[in-house]
């Protein structure tokens, strides 16, 4: 009797400690659920941001581009004024000189009419002189 009160006894206890891993097995499969479900969020949450800075990223590269190709169309502007203004420049520099020219005879001018002016003035004093000696 003693040994059949035993294995009761046992057989209680396994039942007992049974039931206690299954309540044990079912909070962690619970929280192992709720852990589950909160990194599934999570990950969602992150491959939506990943999403939105790739369509970012490639609206960055997009316009980056653009910018860059007007920029090398700006550089590409700059040089070919350069190359024609170093074409021009010998020109420019032959006006400037045709210029300086230009003023120096446009002074000679200035100084002809005045040597005429005086003249003209001294021919009717001229004249004025002979009326008064045929008089």
């Amino acid at each position: 009797l003693e040994v059949l009160s035993t294995e009761v006894t046992m057989s209680s206890d396994q039942s007992e400690t049974t039931t206690a891993q299954n309540e044990e097995a079912k909070v962690i499969g619970e929280f192992t659920s709720s852990i589950t479900k909160s990194i599934q969020h999570d990950l969602d949450r992150n491959v939506c941001a990943l999403s939105t800075i790739g369509k970012m990223n490639q609206i960055t590269e997009e316009r980056y581009g653009k910018m860059l190709e007007k920029t090398h169309l700006i550089s590409a502007s700059i040089q070919e004024t350069r190359k024609n203004y170093k074409a021009l420049n010998p020109c420019l520099m032959e006006v400037d000189k045709m210029d300086v020219h230009l003023r120096e005879v446009e002074d000679q001018v200035d100084n002809l009419e005045e040597i005429v002016k005086k003249l003209e003035e001294r021919v009717v004093q001229l004249d004025s002189s002979k009326k008064e000696e045929t008089e």
